[in-house]
Order: C-alpha cells, then structure tokens, then sequence
C-alpha cells in the first residue's frame, strides 16, 4: 500500500506545485505594482528578501519533488509537516511588513 500512498502524495505535490506558478506569478505583478505606487522603504527590502528566500525554498522543493519521482523515498512525516508550515509563517510576516510598514 507504501507505493499507492506515495504516488497519491506525488501527484498532490504536482498540483501544489502548479498552483504555486500562478501564486508567483501574480506575487511579482503585485511587487512590481507596489515599488512603482508605494516607493522604495527599508520594509520593501525586507519584504524583497523574504519573497525571494520564499523563491527558494519554492525552487528547492520541486527539486525536492523530482528526487521523489525518481524513486528517493520521501522525509518523515514530521519533516514533511515542518517543511509544508514554515513557508506559511514567512508569507504572514511577508503580508504584515506590507500592510503595516513597520520601519
């Protein structure tokens, strides 16, 4: 029953995978957007570095997901988990240092 479970996990992290396209996409029509009306401030470089470690860790995963195609056996689960809740905390502090400016 291993290969099944692994092979669901696959195709969702495919369509994860996709749908992160259009998420950064349209994160760097809203950058562009926001250094042409907001300006350039030391929170818009905060900003820019936590985007870009996001890009990242986005690149690594799907390296990540092309080992797990190629029959490597994926983490644990507690990894797995950690790996999939840390890019949320760096989008919310990524969404404050935008709405509040904070320096």
């Amino acid at each position: 029953n291993q290969p099944d479970v692994q092979a669901r996990l696959l195709l969702m992290a495919k369509r994860l995978y996709g749908f992160g396209h259009i998420m950064f996409g349209l994160a760097l029509l809203c950058g562009i957007g926001l250094i042409h009306f907001a300006g350039f401030g030391p929170w818009l470089h905060v900003k820019l570095l936590l985007v870009a470690v996001l890009f990242a860790y986005y690149i690594l995963s799907y390296k990540r997901l092309q080992a797990a195609r190629n029959g490597k056996p994926l983490p644990s689960p507690r990894v797995l988990r950690i790996l999939n809740e840390l890019p949320v905390f760096l989008l919310f502090f990524t969404i404050y240092l935008v709405i509040a400016k904070p320096f």
